[in-house]
């Protein structure tokens, strides 16, 4: 499939599953409920509209194509704000490390020599860290994206990272293995 039909699908999708909001669905929410109520209506319409992304991927991309359209997912987060704090530490990987360490806990980076293990004890992604149900591990690429986008800005060259595990595909923690 090239990039337009996806695209175009995928804005599909998301009309479909928006339409309703778009056309006021929202306000009688507003007016109808209470703030809980309105919360996990959102959480809803979220879990909904992720979980739509991601069948849809299924079934018009290859994994790989998946994959990397997640990773970019994460780039593109990375670039909102956490790359301008990556982008005071370029060069100084020590500096970087003892940051996210502050982050993710003092544990949970562990560098051996270009190897560096990230761990996080509960997801940060705040677009589905407040969802319960398991997501497939498609998503959680995002994070892997996310972590290759800061930890390039921090040592000026490509970076791989693995995805090991992640909490919302079901896993204790999520780990990942940045190799610079």
């Amino acid at each position: 499939m090239n990039r337009k039909t996806f695209i175009s699908k995928i804005a599909k999708l998301g009309m479909g599953t928006g339409a309703l909001f778009f056309l006021g669905k929202s306000d009688r929410i507003a007016a109808e409920t209470s703030a809980p109520e309105q919360e996990d209506a959102h959480r809803k319409f979220r879990t909904n509209w992720i979980k739509n992304l991601l069948r849809v991927m299924d079934e018009t991309m290859k994994p790989e194509q998946q994959v990397d359209f997640m990773e970019q997912c994460g780039r593109a987060c990375a670039a909102t704000a956490s790359l301008k704090e990556a982008e005071k530490f370029k060069g100084d990987l020590a500096g970087w490390l003892s940051t996210l360490k502050k982050w993710v806990g003092e544990q949970n980076v562990q560098q051996d020599g270009r190897k560096i293990v990230v761990k996080y004890s509960k997801c940060f992604c705040p677009m589905v860290a407040d969802i319960e149900e398991q997501l497939p591990p498609t998503y959680c690429h995002c994070s892997k994206g996310w972590l290759k986008a800061v930890f390039e800005t921090v040592v000026s060259h490509e970076t791989a990272v693995t995805l090991h595990e992640s909490i919302k595909s079901g896993g204790g923690k999520c780990r990942f293995t940045v190799e610079i």
